[in-house]
């Protein structure tokens, strides 16, 4: 059966509709095409760990992702999404999501409190103004990469991210210092 299918540095315009083969892969590689769509029918993956699709064209995610909650690596870095849908917050076992490079301005849902696996996140360089409440949930975030988008402020929920020991705020628009993370105790780099 395929577990790994890597297809990088060509033209592909879409990741297609997922033949009964693919429903056993696990790594999924399809970085540097022309990807524009993803196929709804990918929520069929339910083994899919790792998916790794930077540097294409994707506009959009399709609700049927949030039935991949085996996903544990996404990476869609340096795309053109420019928003998250709420079904993401069902990839229960995500533990790395790089969204960075896209544009991204709607505000981020609120279900993506749910993703309590989190560890490594990267929004950077996108047009987020705002986090929800909800993103102090992320028990296990140890990293996060906020740098280069709208933020005034550092959002109060990030006073409960007590895994937190790497946080990049560069590049945004923040009036004062954010005391609220001085009780992170693990925070290292600021």
């Amino acid at each position: 059966k395929l577990e790994i299918f890597k297809m990088n540095d060509n033209w592909l315009q879409e990741i297609p509709e997922c033949a009964e083969g693919w429903i056993a892969v696990l790594d999924l590689q399809l970085k540097n095409n022309r990807i524009r769509r993803i196929h709804p029918n990918i929520g069929q993956m339910l083994s899919l760990q790792s998916l790794d699709a930077p540097m294409n064209e994707i506009e959009a995610i399709p609700a049927e992702f949030g039935m991949l909650t085996s996903l544990q690596e996404l990476n869609l870095r340096t795309n053109r999404l420019t928003e998250l849908p709420p079904e993401i917050g069902a990839l229960v076992s995500l533990q790395k999501f790089d969204v960075s490079h896209n544009r991204l301005e709607a505000e981020i849902p609120a279900e993506f409190g749910l993703l309590r696996a989190l560890r490594t996140l990267n929004l950077s360089h996108n047009k987020i103004s705002g986090l929800p409440m909800s993103f102090g949930a992320l028990e296990c975030l140890g990293e996060l990469d906020m740098s280069h988008n709208k933020l005034d402020a550092v959002p109060q929920s990030m006073m409960y991210l007590q895994s937190l020991r790497k946080l990049n705020c560069s590049g945004n628009m923040v009036k004062t210092f954010p005391m609220h993370l001085c009780d992170l105790v693990k925070l290292r780099e600021l």
